[in-house]
């Protein structure tokens, strides 16, 4: 049962990795835009490029909401996938499908998941 916990603990770590891999397609695309309006304001009379300023100041606005509201806020977490980010997530795995979907776990496996529960309140790491 440990195992099935670990799977779904890198499932949903790989579907995070893809929510990145999806939020710098669209980081790069607000980028191009934004970079196009710079651009089309040097095209407007000197007394209304000032105002070509707003539009590019919504659109870093509103991608700063996405993101975060997708992600959380930037530039916390590391990207890569490591041992300690997978026993957290089977950790919360656990806590989440404890009650109905766990019933077959052997109590070997059941004092395994609490004694990495307990570590992870601590603040241990797991080895």
């Amino acid at each position: 049962m440990y195992e099935d916990l670990r799977d779904r603990a890198i499932t949903n770590l790989e579907k995070r990795k893809k929510k990145v891999k999806a939020m710098q397609i669209v980081g790069v695309i607000f980028g191009s835009v934004a970079l196009l309006l710079f651009s089309i304001r040097y095209l407007m009379t000197e007394g209304d490029r000032i105002f070509m300023l707003i539009p590019i100041g919504v659109l870093a606005l509103v991608y700063c909401i996405i993101h975060t509201a997708v992600l959380g806020l930037p530039f916390i977490a590391d990207n890569d996938i490591t041992e300690e980010d997978i026993e957290t997530e089977v950790a919360r795995v656990y806590r989440k499908y404890r009650s109905s979907d766990l019933q077959d776990m052997s109590e070997e496996e059941h004092l395994e998941l609490k004694q990495i529960e307990t570590m992870m309140r601590n603040g241990e790491d797991y080895v």
